[in-house]
C-alpha cells in the first residue's frame, strides 16, 4: 500500500546524478552562487538555476542525507586543502578561539 517507489519527488534520477556532480566537483563560488561552502540554501539554489525546481529546505536535507551528504562526514575533501596548515590551525588556533567562546558563554550564564 501507500504510493509507488519514487513518486511525489521532485528530481529525477539524471537531475539528481548531475546535482551530486557539480556539488562533489565545485564549490557554490566557482558557479557563481554566493557562498563557498555546500548548505542545504545554495544546493536549493543551484537546483531552481538548472532546472527550474523549487525545492523547499526541507527536501533538500532529504536530498542531500540520501546522497550521502551530512555535516558529520563530508563526501569530499576540498581540493586546495593543504592539510598541514589545517592540523597547524586546530592545534594552535582552534583551541584559542574555543577557549574565548567558552568564556562568553560563562559571562553570559552568569549575568542570569
Amino acid at each position: 500500500m501507500g504510493r509507488p517507489k519514487g513518486s511525489g519527488r521532485k528530481l529525477t534520477p539524471k537531475q539528481e546524478s548531475e546535482i551530486i556532480k557539480q556539488i562533489t566537483d565545485k564549490d557554490p563560488n566557482q558557479l557563481k552562487l554566493k557562498g563557498f561552502l555546500w548548505d542545504r540554501k545554495l544546493v536549493a539554489e543551484l537546483i531552481k538555476q538548472k532546472f527550474g525546481i523549487k525545492m523547499p529546505l526541507s527536501t533538500m536535507g532529504y536530498y542531500l542525507a540520501k546522497w550521502g551528504f551530512t555535516a558529520q562526514c563530508p563526501k569530499k575533501k576540498h581540493y586546495k586543502q593543504n592539510e598541514k596548515e589545517v592540523n597547524l590551525w586546530l592545534e594552535q588556533e582552534y583551541p584559542a578561539i574555543s577557549q574565548k567562546a567558552a568564556i562568553v558563554h560563562e559571562r553570559k550564564i552568569s549575568r542570569r
